[in-house]
This record gives C-alpha cells, structure tokens and sequence, in this order.
C-alpha cells in the first residue's frame, strides 16, 4: 500500500487533482467536436482517405461504397460471418480499397474467401511497366462483360473502366476485383457471373460516391469461360500463318504446351500460351482506345524502333508494342515473352504477322511491319 492508502500499481484518476489548460478545454464538447472537424478537413484537403470497419449485417449499409448486396457476396464468397473494410472515397484521383474477408460455417474462425477491390487510377504517363496492373487483369482467361461495358471478367478478376463523364477527360480508372480463392477448387460458371454484377454494382457504387450522374446495367449474358487447348503450332491463337519456326516444333515439348484465347469481341483480345497452363507468351490486343492510354509503343531514345505502313512501336526481348490509329481510335497490339521454350528472339519471329492478322480482324487493315530492330527491311 502506499501513503494515498491506494493499491500500487492501480492507479486511479483523482479529480481533486488540478488540470492543465489543455485537458481542461479537452473536457469541453464543443472543442472535441472541432478538433475532429479539424481532422477531418485536414485529411480532405490533402485527398487522403479514412477507414472504417464492419461486421455484416449492415444494417441498410453495404459493403464497397454502399454497392455489394447480400445476394452477390452470398454468391461470392458463401455463407458465413464477413467483415469488410473499406476506404472512403473523398475526391476524384483518390484511390478506394475495399476488402472482404469471409468466414467458413463450419469453421467460423477460418478464412474461407477474400475479395480486395480497388478503385484504380491508372498511370498513362509512364506506360504499364510502371504499374503492372494489365499483367494481372489482362489475362488470357478474361471475357468481355458484354453489352457495350468497357471491362472483362474471368472465374477469379473483374474489372470495369469508369466513363470519362465521371473521371475527366484525359484520366483512366478502374474498378478492379481480385476474388481469388483460398481453396483449390476451380470457379464455376456460376460464380463468374457473380463476378461480373459485383463490379458493375461496385462501379455503380463509386460512381455515386463521386457524385456522377452516369450508371452501368448490369451484363444480361457472359460468354462462355475461355479454355485451355492443345496448342496448334501452326496457327497460334487461332490465328493462320502465326506458326512456330521449325527449330522450335519439338513434340513431347508442344504435347505439354496449351493455349487459351479470351476477349476476343471486347476491350482486349487476349491469348496466352505456355506450360501448366500460364501465359508464358501473351498476345493482346488492346481495342478500347482509353484503355490503350497506359501502353507507350515508342522505342526509347536512341533505340531503333518497330516500322510499319502506319503507326510507331518498340520491342525487346520481353515484349514488342506497336500502335496504331484505327476507325475506332487507338489500338495497341502487344506481345510478351516470358522466355517460352528458352527463345529470346521469338517475338521477333512472331510478331509481325500477328500484328497484320489482327489488324485485318479488328477492321483496321491491311497493316504490315516492315522493319524490326535487328530485322532490317522484309522482302
């Protein structure tokens, strides 16, 4: 005990005990309320945002920007306890994330699934390697949303571009959803389209919060899931005359080596080819013109760069843009090579006539390259 006759090591507050000017105003309700309106400001001013945290059910309140209603997460992520936490979308150019963690029924305490969405200003300054967001949503297995919506979606990514009306001519974002699960079982068609009215709903969601006028309908039918194929060397992607050189036709390598096409009727066409299934080599074409704001096809400074009969483009041994001005507006047609088959030239063996075979699908031929770096002029 000590001499005040109170236990140590518990203190207790004495208000017998004279205050300092500060805790005094501390203790009067109007001056907190003007310090957290001070806060407050202080984070809208400098377009930060603010947290909060949930446990459903909401209430009246959903998740994602009032956007994601029980039947989708249902859909989603299933039965069970979820807790999301999302950012408040103060001003346009400010990022939005919003994450959903679910909770299995028969084992309440276990993460089951994940959604993390972000509200996603992409950079058109500095092209993708600066971002690296079209290697994640711009995959292989992507189809388009249908019915005119600039996004695509797959059994595990969605994506949807906000209109220009909304966010400003001269800006790109998305609403970007990464579902992927946290068992190994394979999405079903089911689920995909579950996907899909989540990030309509979503950028519905932020459009409101934004203050925009403009909505989404939801997509009435989604094409089916892409699939993986044996691949046929001579006709890469589905497209004739884009073969495989001689020297690299190795059977029990080609036995083990699928492809897959999605997109082909939206904002990206996309195909990829390698092993297990992975995009080792990936071929887009990027028909959305604001969405081909992200991609740069000019070579850098000093370096020779791709010619054709029109437009400008760059290669290396990674990857070779090329760009173009179509009836529609910019398309950008894009080859990556993540060393399938060991090869660090085959994107130069291939790219030309993928570039002229897409360019006469899209409407946008005949375009044909006649230099490569390293190339020289084509006969």
């Amino acid at each position: 005990m000590t001499d005040t006759g109170k236990p140590e090591g518990s203190a207790q507050p004495d208000d017998s005990a004279p205050r300092s000017a500060p805790a005094r105003l501390l203790r009067r309700p109007a001056v907190r309320v003007a310090i957290v309106a001070g806060l407050v400001g202080a984070l809208l001013g400098a377009g930060l945002v603010a947290w909060r945290t949930d446990t459903l059910p909401w209430g009246g309140s959903k998740p994602c920007w009032d956007s994601l209603d029980d039947t989708t997460l249902t859909a989603l992520v299933g039965e069970g306890r979820t807790v999301a936490e999302e950012q408040t979308l103060f001003q346009r150019g400010s990022s939005g994330r919003c994450r959903v963690t679910a909770y299995g029924v028969k084992h309440p305490d276990r993460i089951s699934e994940r959604l993390h969405v972000n509200v996603h200003w992409l950079d058109t300054q500095s092209g993708p390697a600066a971002d690296g967001w079209h290697e994640e949503f711009l995959r292989s297995g992507m189809t388009p949303l249908g019915d005119g919506l600039p996004g695509m979606v797959s059994t595990s990514h969605a994506w949807l571009r906000l209109p220009q009306g909304c966010i400003g001519t001269g800006n790109l974002a998305v609403v970007d959803i990464d579902a992927a699960r946290m068992d190994s079982d394979a999405r079903q068609a089911a689920e995909q389209d579950a996907l899909a009215r989540a990030v309509v709903h979503t950028t519905n969601g932020v459009m409101r919060a934004y203050g925009c006028t403009e909505r989404y309908a939801l997509p009435e039918k989604l094409p089916g899931q892409a699939e993986w194929q044996r691949v046929d060397p001579d006709a890469l992607c589905g497209i004739k005359d884009l073969a495989l050189p001689a020297d690299r036709r190795d059977e029990e390598v080609l036995d083990r080596t699928r492809s897959r096409v999605g997109g082909a009727e939206g904002p990206a066409r996309v195909c990829g080819v390698g092993w297990l299934r992975r995009d080792d080599l990936r071929f887009t074409t990027v028909a959305d013109p604001e969405l081909a704001k992200i991609f740069h096809s000019e070579a850098p400074n000093g370096l020779p760069g791709i010619v054709g009969t029109r437009g400008r483009g760059s290669l290396t041994h990674a990857r070779a843009e090329y760009e173009v001005s179509c009836q529609t507006g910019t398309v950008v047609f894009m080859a990556e090579n993540r060393d399938l088959f060991g090869q660090k030239n085959l994107l130069r063996d291939l790219f030309p006539a993928y570039v002229a075979a897409e360019a006469d699908r899209i409407g946008c031929g005949p375009l044909e390259i006649t230099e490569m770096p390293g190339f020289g002029e084509k006969g």
